[in-house]
């Protein structure tokens, strides 16, 4: 069989200064993949900075473009906290304060392809948080946490399909060859509220790389929202 190289190149956008990292790859052979992931987390307005000089999620909008104008194989994803605290949540509309509305439909717009729950998620009622996650286009994972309801323990859902505990990103090379990246996520406990239960992410975690890789993935990764 055919060797097939995976390469990863990672941009991490940072809000506050716009600032972005990316590991230089220089190999030119067809039979590598190319794979670049986007990557934010804690984000909490979507407004620039600095009178408009610094950061704001129409930059990262148009970075996400441009790299998927490079590269076909980008994937745009964010690590958590991004429904809340925001100063434009508290804003009213049609009588209802929007809490985090604003993010969804701008992600939605941004094409964020897949997030993790972080712990500011869950400052959210229950009913208001389902409203969010069932308006936005973006997959959600719900790895190691579960919806407490009425009928005991369940997984959280998106129009009414549970939330998959891994994402299977497939990419592919100029030779049409093709990896297969499994990315699990995990979220810190340190929000208790009373319709969320927190399985330990070290056992998820482990439970998750176990499967992946009988799936038969290239690649592991982990799109975690953690302290350590």
């Amino acid at each position: 069989m055919k060797k097939i190289f995976l390469l990863i190149s990672v941009l991490v956008i940072v809000l506050v200064s716009c600032k972005s990292s990316k590991k230089s790859l220089s190999s030119s052979s067809n039979d590598v993949i190319r794979a670049t992931i986007i990557q934010l987390n804690d984000v909490y307005e979507i407004d620039a900075l600095d009178g408009g000089k610094a950061g704001g999620m129409a930059r990262v909008a148009h970075i996400i473009q441009q790299e998927r104008k490079k590269n076909h194989n980008t994937l745009a994803v964010l690590a958590g906290d991004f429904l809340n605290p925001s100063l434009l949540g508290t804003l009213k509309y049609k009588g209802q304060r929007i809490k985090g509305r604003q993010m969804v439909e701008v992600m939605n717009a941004m094409g964020i392809d897949l997030v993790v729950f972080g712990n500011h998620e869950f400052d959210l009622k229950m009913p208001v948080l389902q409203e969010r996650i069932d308006a936005s286009d973006f997959t959600w994972l719900g790895t190691n946490i579960w919806q407490i309801t009425e009928q005991g323990k369940e997984k959280f859902k998106k129009k009414g399909l549970p939330l998959p505990d891994h994402y299977i990103w497939t990419v592919h090379n100029a030779n049409n060859q093709q990896a297969r990246i499994g990315i699990f996520g995990a979220i810190i406990n340190s929000n208790p509220v009373d319709y969320i239960y927190y399985e330990d992410w070290t056992k998820t975690t482990r439970e998750q790389i176990k499967q992946l890789k009988e799936d038969g993935t290239n690649m592991i990764i982990g799109l975690t929202h953690l302290d350590e």
